[in-house]
């Protein structure tokens, strides 16, 4: 697998092409499908070395993806 950041926006968008009112719940139902669906994905974006997480707190599930100097970040997909 080349990058599994982009297949999972690849996700994101057929998701949102196919369902483009559906709510938070109904789209991360989604995910969670077609991650459980596809091991050889699931376990690219585990492994990936550009993303990490940390829990500070009471935080639950931020990570940070770091391209460059520039990290953006995020909610993760459970």
């Amino acid at each position: 697998m080349s990058d599994p950041i982009e297949a999972l926006c690849t996700l994101l968008l057929d998701i949102a092409k196919i369902s483009p009112g559906a709510n938070i719940n109904d789209v991360m139902a989604q995910i969670k499908s077609a991650l459980d669906r596809n091991a050889k994905l699931t376990n690219a974006l585990q492994t990936d070395t550009r993303m990490f997480q940390i829990n500070l707190g009471q935080s639950k599930s931020y990570q940070m993806l770091a391209r460059s100097t520039h990290p953006s970040s995020g909610l993760a997909v459970r």
